[in-house]
């Protein structure tokens, strides 16, 4: 899992915080969000996958979209698209896994900033 964190906390040292932390807080959430959950969730829940179907491809191909990360990494990812996909159908409102998404990798790259990873083994 380090290994999946190491890019971000080295992004988030020195002049480049501030920018890696907006790209990583914000537009990687809206971006994806709107891809995703938005665009392609939106199109395929009306097909013959319904919102089961469409929920598991959905979260299987932002995974994909992660294919650097661990095996734990992945399956995180995955674990959180399948709830962001909930979190769409229960709300019916993209703004809320946006919300818990810029929320997520927010606290993530805070953590980054503020604690040092160790050194590669």
């Amino acid at each position: 899992v380090i290994g999946d964190l190491r890019l971000f906390g080295d992004l988030l040292q020195g002049n480049t915080a501030i920018f890696a932390l907006i790209a990583i807080g914000i537009g990687a959430p809206l971006s994806e969000e709107l891809l995703f959950r938005g665009f392609l969730f939106s199109g395929l829940a009306k097909s013959r996958l319904g919102l089961i179907g469409t929920s598991i491809l959905t979260a299987v191909l932002w995974t994909m979209l992660h294919v650097g990360y661990s095996i734990f990494g992945l399956v995180e990812v995955l674990a959180i698209g399948l709830y962001f996909s909930w979190l769409l159908v229960r709300t019916g409102s993209l703004w809320v896994p946006m919300f818990c998404h810029a929320i997520y990798n927010t606290v993530i790259g805070l953590l980054l900033y503020f604690v040092t990873l160790p050194p590669p083994a």
